[in-house]
């Protein structure tokens, strides 16, 4: 079925797009116009360490970053837009801050890594997202934590459809039934 196919690849795709728009849109023609909640945050003031609601690591790598540090984060978000928090972050951050804090700290054992378990910070899930940073930079926003369901809404302006049909008549296309 070639319809449902495309129609399958076609979804998948834009939910990628949306995806990379959501995290890392500048507002340009590339995103769609979109600006991305990482950008959104860098836009509030030059000085990384001066926006408020951002939590400044001890260090700038990823192996610099503490458990406290995440805690602090979590401190940042108001306990009235707790309820339904994430942490939003790439598989990589996962591997090389979260799993390997947590391990170092006791927080991960042996049968969670073989096993596994819904991936969980601090009480909180986890989403891994592919379009977060997947290697560490300079003044990164590396991983974000919030009520991201309270934080925004996406819709589209234009009323996109697929049609099909295994007729060949020109009803169909017509919309004659």
């Amino acid at each position: 079925n070639i319809a449902a196919l495309a129609a399958r690849l076609f979804a998948e795709t834009l939910a990628e797009k949306i995806d990379d728009a959501i995290v890392n849109g500048d507002g340009t023609s590339t995103y769609g116009g979109i600006v991305g909640a990482r950008q959104a945050l860098r836009n509030v003031h030059a000085t990384i360490g001066s926006i408020k609601g951002l939590k400044v690591a001890t260090g700038n790598l990823w192996s610099e970053i503490t458990i406290d540090d995440l805690r602090n984060t979590k401190k940042l978000l108001r306990k009235d837009f707790r309820k339904r928090a994430k942490w939003k972050m790439s598989q990589e951050f996962y591997d090389e801050v979260v799993e390997a804090k947590l391990l170092a700290a006791g927080g991960v054992t042996p049968d969670n890594l073989q096993n596994g378990t819904a991936l969980k910070l601090l009480g909180f899930p986890i989403d891994i997202v592919a379009k977060m940073p997947g290697t560490q930079d300079d003044s990164q926003i590396c991983c974000l934590f919030g009520d991201f369901e309270r934080a925004a809404y996406i819709g589209n302006k234009e009323n996109l459809f697929i049609e099909s049909t295994n007729s060949h008549s020109s009803n169909f296309a017509s919309k004659i039934i």
